[in-house]
């Protein structure tokens, strides 16, 4: 099955962050990594990736939402074991259109997945959970939060439904650029968690869930982006983009990008990801970061000073192209956390 004749419309209505769901949920969206078993077929999850790209191009912030659900989702479909409830997050999804979120990322200075900035404690037997996630995408549309926290100062994977008594969203975000897909605060104060809530995996099987995850959100990132940026080509005018110098740098970004895409897309379909597989999948994360700079300063180049005036979603484009050097963070912190 083709998953891209999952979402026909070239046209959306995407202006705030209620739309943005209502629009992944209208078009089923967010069950379609299950439904099509994208974690066990190389096709569908290429083209799951291809979904993610071309919804990204027509607003980038549903790229970046469909990552964050997708890549957790089909952790929870690979390795159901993760959480006792897992089953039961993957049915609200299948049947519902659920929306996850995921809360991994640590964008305070000094903190990050293996350190974050909440933790768990057990108090007359109860597991109360506090601290915060900034930013945590999808942070007050979501149904359910995957989050990494601690316990007894070792790293804790739990899941939780985002409407319990003590969560709150705080809003931070002053950006124009990914603004409907709700990159916000969220605040644990004295959140009572089920212990089914609770991973029971350590060391190496723990390391293999945030390994894969960790790679799929790579690719998907990285799709959304690609996506982004196909949408800035398109804007150099046709007089332009015919010139045969101009249209051979063209295709050589498309057919580097494609390439890659591919080759991330094989690791990520292998039965089971490394060490090893997640550093090759950041390597070439770090290739499409560099092709799309090139992309931005070719387009900007070429394109002409009137056509960047007259057109304000060219410097937009640029713009959220830009945030893949911090999303969802820089590449220093990325390898010192991870390889």
């Amino acid at each position: 099955m083709n998953i891209m004749q999952e979402n026909n419309s070239d046209y959306i209505v995407v202006k705030d962050k209620v739309s943005l769901k209502e629009y992944l949920q209208n078009n089923k969206l967010l069950s379609v990594s299950l439904n099509t078993k994208a974690n066990e077929s190389n096709e569908s999850l290429k083209s799951l990736s291809d979904l993610i790209r071309k919804n990204a191009a027509l607003e980038p912030s549903l790229g970046i939402a469909l990552t964050m659900h997708h890549h957790i989702v089909l952790v929870l479909a690979k390795y159901p074991k993760i959480f006792r409830n897992a089953s039961q997050i993957l049915k609200e999804v299948i049947q519902n259109e659920a929306l996850v979120a995921s809360a991994f990322a640590e964008g305070n200075a000094g903190v990050d997945v293996f350190n974050p900035s909440s933790e768990i404690t057990i108090t007359n037997d109860s597991f109360i959970l506090n601290g915060q996630k900034k930013p945590c995408t999808l942070s007050s549309i979501s149904d359910f939060y995957v989050l990494s926290t601690a316990l007894d100062n070792k790293l804790k994977l739990i899941n939780l439904p985002s409407k319990r008594e003590g969560i709150s969203v705080q809003s931070f975000w002053n950006l124009e650029v990914f603004k409907y897909c709700d990159n916000q605060a969220v605040i644990f104060e004295n959140v009572s968690l089920q212990e089914e809530e609770l991973s029971t995996l350590q060391d190496d099987e723990l390391s293999l869930c945030l390994i894969y995850g960790l790679s799929l959100f790579n690719y998907f990132a990285v799709s959304a982006y690609i996506g982004i940026a196909e949408e800035l080509m398109n804007n150099i005018p046709e007089n332009l983009s015919n010139i045969p110098n101009i249209k051979i740098r063209l295709v050589e970004f498309t057919n580097l990008n494609t390439t890659l895409l591919s080759q991330i897309n094989n690791i990520c379909s292998e039965s089971i990801l490394t060490e090893q597989s997640l550093s090759e999948v950041l390597n070439l994360r770090y290739l499409v970061e560099q092709n799309l700079d090139n992309i931005k300063s070719f387009v900007l180049q070429n394109i002409g000073g009137i056509n960047v005036m007259k057109n304000p979603s060219i410097l937009k484009l640029v713009n959220h192209i830009e945030m893949l050097k911090y999303h969802p963070t820089g590449k220093f912190q990325f390898y010192k956390q991870f390889v």
